[in-house]
């Protein structure tokens, strides 16, 4: 309650985020130090503008895009493979290129994205999928779906190697 209340009250007065034009979420994390005697309270709020969730709700409602069925694939090609470290990914599945970023077995963001046609928002998406996971940048890009004669294309394009993941993966989105 507090913490609610604390947010609300450093948001008055902003014209897109007050709490009569956004709507809030907050969640609160404990974070262990290397000594276990010590740990502290993380917490992270995410506002977004009712006019605008409203716009993109409506957007996807035209282009009958299901938003809970882009998160379910989403999860469902992350968890396709195991693999270890910050990591970026993107599967081409059903004439989408999602882009997929997280950490371990945590899908952390995830993108669609018109990659052979725009490699430069690839790039931008990467760049922004590393600011979010508070990284410099990926050291590879493991791809999925993606043809074998353009995976040297694409690298050239992007600027950072693309390859295979470490062991065959089945399209866990389009299933």
């Amino acid at each position: 309650k507090d913490l609610r209340k604390v947010c609300t009250d450093r948001l008055k007065g902003d014209p897109l985020f007050s709490s009569e034009k956004a709507l809030l979420g907050i969640t609160v994390e404990s974070i262990t130090g290397s000594d276990s005697a010590v740990s502290s309270s993380l917490a992270i709020m995410a506002a977004m503008n009712r006019d605008r969730l409203g716009e993109l709700m409506q957007a996807c409602r035209e282009l009958q895009l299901n938003v809970l069925g882009v998160e379910t694939a989403a999860l469902a090609s992350w968890r396709a493979w195991t693999d270890t470290g910050v990591q970026v990914r993107m599967h081409r599945s059903g004439g989408h290129d999602s882009v997929l970023a997280g950490v371990d077995d945590k899908l952390l963001f995830c993108r669609i994205v018109e990659t052979l046609e725009d490699p430069t928002e690839l790039r931008a998406t990467i760049g922004r999928a590393a600011s979010l996971l508070g990284c410099e940048g990926f050291q590879r890009l493991i791809a999925v779906g993606v043809p074998e004669e353009t995976i040297d294309a694409l690298s050239e394009a992007i600027g950072v190697p693309v390859v295979k993941p470490p062991h065959a993966v089945t399209d866990a989105a389009a299933t």
